[in-house]
């Protein structure tokens, strides 16, 4: 009696550590990357979903859902939310819906009348439709809407997770996410309500099964070499034994049913799951008992450039600059004394990108703090043409050409000076923009300089970035010194802190400057937004340096031997001076390294003392490539440094990103200037010319960090560890 009694008791025991394993194992919420979301023309929000591998169907799963296979799927733009009522009612001028609400998702939509709305949105906002209605053959490679196919539906059902739901394997949780049968009381509910999936998508489980574009096979993932599937009754239908193609399948080429996906609240928790199959006959909805549980969301292809960019996240197309990304043997994996910046303030660890967003977000807060808060940026600078440009014909070639010599090959290109706003109170500075000859629009590079005019080509030898990045079809915007740094005391600030406030240093303020420079070349019908680069040199490169770390809209920088990390055994590398972050209101520092005589003052001291480097600001940079032009001050040592930011980018998916040059010198060579050049080209213009159409991009694949990343990863995620420098 005593050995049952306790036997029962054991298994007892077992039966709730299964519950309890059932019910909290194995579910912990996937770590999420940051995606990038648009809103249409016509007011849909829609999230960008990275290109990546991923295992399609489930080995354990109904004979349908067998084998499981690597599937490939290149970047495409889905709705963040089930189709609407009040959405497809404004474009369709009917709503068929049962379970009548505006925000509620459309249903009793037939495949057909899905498609039928693909088309009219597209034509909508002026797009090519995706779909031949008497066909019914889907152009994949046309720039409107469409369904998603069954491979893109699961892809982002699952958003870089490998388990049952997107948050776990167990289904104690779905109430969280989805509105199914043991919550939805028998009806449909608005979207939106439950929590997204980790690329920010609503209710892929649940609230209504969603229509794919592909035909139903049953049959469909094995491979020809296997015999069919013997059982499975429940559907018909599609071409049998057909190979699920490895890349972007579009599923069998003929069939009776069309897949949905994605259960509704009507299912059961099985039917939940990311990778259950279902089908019906493409009319079924436009009988007179449609089915209520019916809907579907859009997908858009991206142009054929940003396809190009995910398919070569990490390919050089220019091998020249192939060896400008790998640092000397002795130098690889070398992290030095720098304090990692995979690693937050309180020493917690970065495992994941998404822990990256809210790093990246603490340092970008510290050093503002540390330096002094921004004001406003000027969404739309002015820019005032201070000498008319002479028009076309006017036989005055020469003379449009200023002071440029040696046009290349006869192409032209016009001068103007102009005078930018860049700061409250309608501070502005002067500058040369240069724009070429010929249709726009085209990548840009904003200088900075001591002066405009060296930039521009009229003053010292290997300085003129704007003269020569324009004779290669680049427009440039060469600007010098504000006035309020000068290099001369007294310090004039930018703008007046308030009361208790840091005063804003130097080089933020000239950051702030070159900000509103790149939003007022933005502002330009003949400038790509997107493709929107910055270079200086010495003094110039640490202001280009500040700039493009702290404002995310730069799509990639060079910076010419600015001395990239704090070195007070160099006089060069001189960040204590007023002038870059030793400001002080009330104090006035002598020039020179610092001393017990001469001692740190303003920001400089502060981060100095705190351990703070310029490595921090370095990892911003990150997916956004950057060229370190290195020369006395930044010899190959440096890479100690860079293989911190390096590290970032491997967490994120990206290599190629960290770049540096070494010659003897701090002068610019025209050796070191052709890699610059390169650089550029390579990053903001090559893929422009070799895909011409209206939604440009440049190549590197930057879309907006702060709110979003463009990223590709992988389905096998690295392990911080692995990351991490093994010192401090």
């Amino acid at each position: 009696m005593l050995k049952n009694e306790s036997l029962r008791r054991t298994l007892l025991s077992l039966t709730l550590l299964a519950v309890l394993i059932e019910g909290c194992g194995n579910d912990d919420e996937p770590a999420s990357h940051i995606p990038k979301q648009i809103t249409t023309k016509t007011g849909i929000e829609m999230v960008l979903i990275p290109g990546g591998e991923f295992t399609m169907g489930d080995n354990g799963g109904e004979d349908d859902e067998k084998p499981a296979h690597k599937v490939k799927i290149s970047a495409f733009y889905m709705d963040k939310y089930e189709v609407t009522q009040k959405a497809y009612e404004r474009m369709m001028g009917r709503n068929p819906a049962k379970f009548k609400g505006p925000d509620k998702p459309v249903e009793r939509v037939s495949w057909f009348g899905a498609i039928q709305y693909c088309n009219m949105r597209s034509l909508r906002e002026d797009l090519t439709p995706c779909y031949d209605l008497e066909t019914l053959e889907c152009n994949y490679e046309a720039d409107g809407y469409r369904l998603p196919t069954e491979a893109e539906w699961e892809y982002a059902c699952r958003a870089g997770t490998g388990t049952r739901y997107c948050f776990g394997n167990a289904p104690g949780k779905l109430g969280r996410y989805a509105w199914f049968k043991e919550n939805a009381g028998k009806t449909s509910h608005p979207v939106g309500q439950k929590k997204p999936n980790p690329w920010s998508l609503y209710d892929m489980h649940g609230n209504v099964w969603e229509w794919c574009n592909d035909y139903y096979s049953e049959n469909y993932y094995l491979p020809p070499r296997l015999p069919p599937l013997l059982s499975s009754t429940r559907r018909r239908g599609g071409a049998a034994g057909q190979k699920s193609v490895r890349e972007n399948p579009h599923g069998p080429s003929t069939g009776e049913e069309r897949v949905l996906r994605g259960g509704s609240w009507a299912s059961g928790a099985e039917s939940l799951r990311c990778w259950r199959r279902y089908s019906e006959t493409p009319g079924f909805a436009d009988v007179c008992f449609g089915y209520e549980a019916y809907g579907f969301r859009c997908v858009r292809s991206p142009s054929p450039l940003l396809r190009f960019r995910e398919a070569n996240r990490g390919a050089l197309r220019e091998p020249k600059i192939a060896p400008f990304f790998k640092p000397p043997l002795e130098f690889v994996n070398d992290f030095g004394n720098y304090r990692s910046p995979l690693k937050f303030y309180d020493g917690t660890t970065v495992k994941t990108p998404a822990d990256w967003q809210k790093r990246r977000k603490e340092i970008l807060k510290t050093w503002h703090n540390i330096m002094g808060p921004w004001p406003p940026l000027i969404e739309k600078p002015r820019i005032e043409y201070l000498v008319p440009p002479l028009p076309q014909g006017s036989g005055l070639a020469e003379e449009r050409r200023g002071n440029f010599t040696q046009p290349l090959q006869g192409a032209g290109f016009t001068q103007h000076r102009v005078s930018i706003e860049i700061a409250p109170n309608q501070q502005t500075v002067n500058g040369y923009l240069l724009v070429p000859d010929g249709k726009g629009p085209l990548p840009a590079v904003l200088v900075v300089y001591y002066d405009a005019e060296t930039g521009a080509g009229l003053g010292k030898e290997f300085r003129d970035f704007g003269l020569q990045l324009t004779k290669r079809g680049f427009i440039t915007l060469s600007i010098g010194t504000p006035e309020f740094c000068s290099l001369r005391p007294p310090y004039k600030p930018l703008y007046q802190s308030g009361e208790g406030q840091t005063p804003l240093q130097p080089l933020s303020a000239l950051a702030y400057v070159a900000a509103n420079c790149y939003n007022a070349l933005a502002g330009l019908s003949e400038v790509d937004p997107k493709c929107i680069g910055i270079v200086g040199h010495s003094y110039g490169g640490k202001w280009a340096m500040f700039a493009s770390c702290l404002y995310e809209k730069f799509a990639c920088a060079v910076w010419s031997d600015p001395g990239i990390v704090f070195d007070e055994t160099r006089a060069n590398v001189n960040y204590w001076e007023p002038w870059y972050l030793g400001y002080e209101s009330n104090k006035q520092r002598q020039r020179g390294i610092p001393s017990k005589a001469n001692p740190r003052t303003g920001t400089y001291k502060k981060l100095f003392l705190e351990g703070h480097d310029l490595h921090e600001l370095h990892a911003l940079m990150a997916p956004r490539p950057f060229l370190v032009s290195g020369g006395s001050e930044d010899p190959p040592e440096q890479w100690k440094a860079l293989n911190h930011t390096i590290a970032v980018n491997k967490l994120l998916g990206y290599t190629n990103r960290v770049a540096m040059t070494n010659r003897k010198g701090h002068s610019p060579t025209r050796e070191s200037n052709e890699q610059i050049y390169l650089f550029f080209e390579h990053f903001l213009k090559s893929a422009q010319f070799r895909f011409s159409i209206p939604d440009s991009r440049c190549s590197s694949g930057i879309e907006h960090l702060a709110s979003s990343i463009e990223r590709v990863p992988t389905m096998e995620i690295l392990s911080a560890s692995s990351l991490l420098p093994q010192n401090r």
